[in-house]
């Protein structure tokens, strides 16, 4: 991210020196932050002109403010909801979904997926490839394919994740440990697919007559474009769960 020149305003110099912080990793997930009346104080600046910074921080992602405690950095929790989520229908429970295998590799980027993340066709990108599985009464059933793609250099650090690390975690989790990236947005399109690929049907005994296909964009701090995921599901055991919180 490129330094603002000295002359910016004070409340985008601020802006910046806190960015650079959490982005170096310096503070961290969770951390809270120094409170306005001390950044006021260190800057030589008013209140005002901080409580302009930090509403920057919270627009962009990088933070959020709890009325009452302070300022904290942006954190995902390991539990955090995914999504969406899957089970038979509506008055039955989640069914805990499972990461096969698993392959990260680069790759170069192209088509929609390049165009999505505003990177130029033939730039270099991530690619993780997981297969999905549920628990069964037969021991593990499979439910799906799913690819993610990811623009670098922002996220090479996935390719030092020790592989069996993405079958214990999130896969949004193990972003924000290794590339401190938290996924803050997303826009998903969800259809059915009369032609899965080859390696969707490979998965099961007899090929599922349903598919969903599922394309999300996920966005990231200043709402830049970081994954591009398609995933085919079996659409005929399992159904796609999504809230909708309604109140105004």
């Amino acid at each position: 991210m490129l330094a603002k020149p000295s002359f910016a305003p004070a409340y985008s110099r601020i802006y910046q020196e806190i960015v650079s912080r959490i982005t170096t990793g310096a503070w961290k997930p969770g951390d809270q932050l120094p409170t306005e009346s001390a950044l006021a104080q260190k800057h030589g600046v008013s209140i005002g002109t901080v409580r302009k910074a930090m509403d920057m921080l919270a627009q962009a992602g990088f933070c959020i403010k709890e009325q009452g405690k302070g300022t904290f950095v942006t954190e995902h929790t390991e539990d955090r909801p995914l999504f969406y989520r899957m089970r038979p229908s509506l008055g039955r429970q989640d069914v805990p979904i499972q990461t096969g295998t698993v392959q990260v590799e680069e790759i170069s980027l192209s088509g929609e997926p390049a165009l999505l993340l505003e990177q130029p066709a033939g730039s270099r990108g991530i690619r993780v490839s997981r297969t999905l599985y549920r628990r069964g009464e037969d021991g593990l059933l499979p439910v799906g394919l799913s690819e993610s793609l990811f623009p670098s250099p922002h996220c090479d650090g996935l390719l030092s994740t020790p592989l069996n690390d993405f079958q214990k975690h999130s896969l949004y989790y193990l972003l924000e440990r290794d590339c401190r990236s938290p996924m803050l947005r997303s826009e998903e399109m969800i259809r059915i697919c009369p032609d899965p690929p080859h390696a969707f049907g490979k998965l099961f005994s007899a090929r599922p007559s349903c598919c969903f296909d599922l394309r999300m964009l996920t966005r990231t701090y200043e709402d830049d474009p970081l994954e591009y995921r398609r995933s085919f599901i079996d659409g005929m055991s399992l159904g796609l769960m999504r809230d909708h919180d309604l109140r105004p």
